[in-house]
């Protein structure tokens, strides 16, 4: 890792250079301020102390790849295709920072690190509106996040702002998905929620789930967060029956998730060659759950283990459930230590 780290700081100490010269024409502007933007970027994230922890390594080493520069035109091509190929190039660069940016930004918040998510978030809302423009639905999950990340902070009049203009892109888009209302509607009613506003909260986690429900279905893992955000409203409420009712939903869809996951992971761990001979595949995690899945589904279920594990009226059975839900999961994002301890914890 320490290699790794090394060649970071030299392609950062190469952008900086770089952004010292003037740009030939807009493309080269635009390259420009890829690099300011992703340099600002990875100080963010030093700062955060990510250079210390493997995963974020290979995450800041796909962002320097971006940070090469373009491709030289061949002498004697003619200009306008020229033009164009460097122009593709870095639509793909922004596209791919966009993309990362926003890993980032999700990542920095699921480890509690508000700060620096919102930072983050901005350079994926930066990129994404070069990619995209102002006005497309590609612009919202950016602003989801600014919203969680303010939320977490406190900033609650910047997560309103934030979630208006979110609200206002998905409403004058044509294409807008079931799946990006869904996302919409949940950040809305965890808004109106630590705003103390149940009703309101209630009502837009119903709209959560209704649209979860269409894009993927009730039982589906994607959907379940508005199941797990409404049973949180009617615990703060001391409606503990429904709440429960509604924690054991999220505690089975994720149980029929993970089985599943779970099997086919062993499955493909597993090869068989036709002389025989057995080998181990490594298995990313990501063949199952993406980022923000990956983040929502440890929040989701390590919130039930602490309330069902904090419950003066312990039921062993249930806590055994959310119990196993962790350790199946935990187990495809390949953690076995955090295994090992939860498996220790099935033993009541």
């Amino acid at each position: 890792m320490r290699n790794s780290i090394e060649k970071i700081r030299i392609d950062i100490a190469g952008a900086k250079d770089r952004v010292k010269k003037s740009a030939d024409d807009d493309i080269g502007a635009g390259y420009l301020k890829l690099q300011i933007h992703t340099i600002k970027l990875m100080d963010t994230l030093k700062k955060a102390g990510c250079e210390r922890h493997h995963d974020w390594v290979k995450i800041m080493e796909n962002v320097c790849v971006q940070m090469t520069p373009l491709k030289d035109v061949q002498p004697f091509t003619i200009s306008i295709k020229g033009y164009t190929m460097r122009a593709a190039e870095l639509l793909e660069k922004q596209k791919i920072l966009k993309n990362v940016s926003k890993i980032m930004a999700r990542k920095l918040l699921s480890e509690g690190k508000h700060t620096q998510a919102v930072e983050a978030a901005l350079y994926s809302l930066r990129f994404s509106i070069e990619v995209h423009g102002l006005n497309s639905v590609a612009l919202v999950p950016a602003y989801l996040i600014l919203c969680e990340s303010n939320i977490g902070l406190g900033n609650l009049e910047q997560a309103d702002e934030y979630l208006a203009h979110a609200e206002w892109t998905v409403m004058k888009s044509t294409d807008c998905t079931d799946g990006m209302k869904s996302k919409l509607f949940r950040k809305m009613g965890i808004l109106f929620a630590t705003k103390g506003d149940y009703d309101n909260a209630q009502r837009m986690f119903a709209e959560d789930v209704y649209h979860g429900s269409l894009e993927w279905g009730t039982d589906h893992v994607q959907t379940t967060g508005g199941f797990f955000h409404m049973a949180n409203v009617f615990f703060r409420l001391n409606q503990m029956d429904i709440a429960d009712s509604l924690y054991n939903q999220v505690i089975n869809n994720w149980f029929k998730f993970l089985v599943e996951a779970v099997n086919t992971k062993i499955r493909l761990k597993t090869h068989v060659d036709p002389l025989k001979k057995v080998t181990e595949v490594k298995v990313d995690g990501r063949q199952f759950f993406d980022e923000d899945l990956e983040a929502e589904g440890h929040t989701t279920m390590w919130s039930v283990y602490e309330i069902r594990e904090l419950s003066p009226k312990q039921n062993h059975e249930e806590l055994a459930t959310i119990t196993f839900d962790l350790s199946m999961f935990f187990y495809l994002i390949s953690d076995y230590k955090k295994v090992l301890t939860m498996t220790n914890h099935t033993t009541f």
